[in-house]
């Protein structure tokens, strides 16, 4: 039985799919136990929705005990559950800043970054007590997107591969981090014949729509089309909203309006939030009611109006104690107000401070975005946020 098994394919090919084949039938052929699960992981939280999705609609694994996460998430748990044995004795909690900086305590909390909280899961994921303990957890691995794995987030698929059944799925021209080459698929490279089991798909099981078949393997092939591909249109965000209205709104009476779900993608917020503000001027302009967006992903505007609401700046090392500030976000401020205080009481402490406040209502903010059921007639997403999910009717809005 090969270590590794590697399916690899073009966008729409049925990769996932494959994956859970694949799985199906070695979950079968292992004979799974009562108290073991397969382990389903991505990077980003929209292939693990997914994933989820994937599982709930495929016979052979529905009944499949199952546990889905990220790599990130995968990793915190694991260095949680061990952290006394590398010497840390406050719960782990991630944040974003620099890489270079040794893990902080403070507010009863270990604050790390996912690159440090995942290097030290690959270490301990090096322990022979810890690696029998996850083999006999999860005897079979899937990681979907495998291709947006590198540095230390590949470093802990690798030592998984090294102590239980690995299952990846990746294409590699579906990077999309600003990265040399792909890393995941460089590792895979170096795999012996016996070590891998490689599976390729080719075609496109998405869409039989051959304008969008020649757009996508002209961008492949970075090759030139002479038949009529995609519509593509040039403008600033004032002029490509016109477009945007024919199809989404009865401006004008449009006979190519379109029907079902419709998605708005970028690769930036900023992009996003510039053509939306700019279609809700034009709708007020023809008195036509704002459309509105479901937006997958958290945007600093989200962020900025909760911290308004709880009165944080910049500043978070003050300690103060107040009552949140009237507002949109009023109800999500109280609650968040009330766990913030809920700890420090628990904790003994005097004071509420500011920091502790912020940490609260980020964690919040990202169970929302990563958690929460969210399903909309209107859906606007980064390219990130857009992977791994099917729309009806998709607009891409490109910057560059």
């Amino acid at each position: 039985m090969a270590c590794v098994v590697f399916i690899t394919g073009p966008a729409g090919s049925g990769k996932t799919t494959r994956l859970l084949h694949e799985t199906a039938i070695m979950a079968q052929s292992k004979s799974i136990q009562l108290e073991q699960k397969v382990l389903a992981m991505a990077y980003m939280h929209g292939a693990r929705k997914r994933m989820e999705a994937s599982f709930a609609e495929t016979p052979s694994c529905v009944q499949l005990p199952r546990r889905i996460t990220t790599i990130d998430g995968f990793s915190l748990d694991l260095l949680n559950r061990w952290r006394t044995a590398q010497g840390f004795t406050w719960p782990f909690v991630p944040i974003h800043g620099n890489d270079e900086s040794p893990p902080c305590v403070r507010d009863f909390r270990t604050h790390a970054t996912f690159d440090q909280i995942n290097r030290r899961s690959a270490e301990l994921l090096g322990s022979p007590t810890i690696a029998k303990l996850i083999a006999a957890s999860y005897p079979i691995v899937l990681v979907d997107e495998f291709q947006d794995c590198w540095g230390p987030r590949l470093d802990v698929v690798r030592a998984l591969s090294k102590i239980t059944q690995l299952i990846v799925a990746a294409d590699g021209f579906q990077v999309l981090d600003d990265i040399q080459g792909c890393p995941a698929l460089d590792w895979v490279d170096t795999l012996e014949e016996v070590e891998c089991e490689r599976h390729s798909l080719t075609g496109s099981h998405r869409t039989t729509q051959t304008p969008i078949l020649d757009a996508a393997r002209a961008l492949r092939e970075n090759a030139r089309v002479a038949d009529e591909t995609v519509p593509i249109f040039y403008g600033r965000p004032a002029q490509l909203v016109y477009k945007i209205m024919e199809r989404i709104t009865t401006w004008a009476g449009w006979v190519g309006k379109w029907s079902g779900q419709s998605a708005l993608i970028a690769p930036t917020h900023k992009a996003l939030a510039e053509v939306m503000a700019a279609l809700d001027q034009q709708c007020q302009r023809k008195n036509l009611p704002s459309v509105r967006w479901t937006r997958t992903e958290g945007s600093d505007q989200e962020r900025n109006e909760l911290f308004t609401a709880l009165g944080i700046d910049k500043n978070l090392d003050e300690n103060f104690d107040y009552v949140p500030a009237d507002g949109d976000s009023r109800l999500r401020a109280e609650d968040v107000v009330m766990r913030a205080r809920r700890f420090a009481r628990l904790r003994g402490l005097q004071v509420l401070p500011k920091r502790l406040v912020a940490h609260f209502a980020e964690s919040g903010l990202h169970a929302s975005r990563a958690y929460g059921h969210r399903s909309s007639f209107r859906t606007a997403a980064t390219v990130h946020g857009a992977k791994n999910r099917e729309f009806e009717n998709v607009v891409v809005v490109w910057p560059y």
